[in-house]
């Protein structure tokens, strides 16, 4: 647990096995605690000091910038497109019961 907290996408998934085992609640929140602390604590000093370099980050991000929000969009559009796709199978198989 302490460990896949500090993995980057791992840290995603660990909760699923932690859960499968039946890990004691009291157990899982002391380890993610740990490891999302040091995790938090990391990020938040990387951030401090490339927030000095933010001028450089961000002309090496500006020529990405339109593509990234552009997959974004999609993305979202896509999201939303399925949401109701499964609101209307769900509501016509609820009108089919009846």
């Amino acid at each position: 647990m302490f460990w896949g907290r500090l993995i980057p996408g791992v840290r995603t998934l660990v909760s699923v096995p932690a859960g499968i085992e039946l890990m004691p609640q009291a157990k899982f929140l002391a380890w993610t605690t740990a490891g999302s602390l040091i995790w938090t604590t990391l990020l938040t000093l990387a951030g401090r000091e490339m927030g000095q370099a933010y001028g450089q980050v961000e002309g090496l991000l500006a020529p990405w910038a339109g593509g990234i929000k552009l997959v974004l969009e999609i993305a979202l559009v896509c999201g939303v497109v399925a949401l109701l796709r499964v609101w209307q199978l769900r509501s016509r198989a609820a009108g089919s019961e009846s």
